[in-house]
């Protein structure tokens, strides 16, 4: 199967690219820095309302922010594979950009890092085991989800 022209609408394939224009390199980096941005906002939003109706200082906010973008991740990247529905831009903008920004590593590490630093070492393993073990899960769910659509 013939690899789909950036812009090219689907089930067009066999037939002669469509006279649109590969985004150039500047392009892709404002398509990037657009869906970061967006997903930065929805991290913040997420995260925020999670933490704030936790009622408690355990890092709720951010794991589910990262909870919810690895399942995200995982259904998202299973419908692109098996149904082609994601130009490769397109899947580097919410792959990379988007999701990328919405779930956080850097944000992670800190609050375990300031679980530490209070000497709550048990509330830090569990956030450590608790977001890679959610995390994990969640994208093979999502990627499960993703097969039983193409199926």
């Amino acid at each position: 199967m013939k690899a789909r022209q950036f812009g090219q609408p689907s089930g067009t394939t066999d037939s002669p690219p469509q006279r649109i224009s590969t985004p150039n390199l500047m392009e892709r980096i404002l398509f990037l820095f657009a869906a970061g941005g967006l997903g930065t906002i929805g991290r913040y939003a997420i995260a925020t309302w999670v933490q704030r109706e936790s009622h408690t200082s355990f890092p709720f906010g951010v794991m589910a922010a990262n909870a919810l973008g690895s399942l995200a991740f995982g259904l998202i990247y299973s419908l692109a594979e098996e149904r082609d529905l994601l130009t490769g831009e397109a899947r580097i903008a919410v792959l990379v950009g988007f999701l990328g920004a919405f779930t956080t590593f850097s944000t992670f590490a800190f609050d375990t890092g300031q679980l530490i630093r209070d000497d709550r070492y048990l509330w830090a393993a569990g956030n450590i085991i608790l977001n890679n073990a959610i995390g994990l899960s969640l994208v093979f769910i999502g990627i499960w989800l993703g097969r039983l659509q193409t199926s």
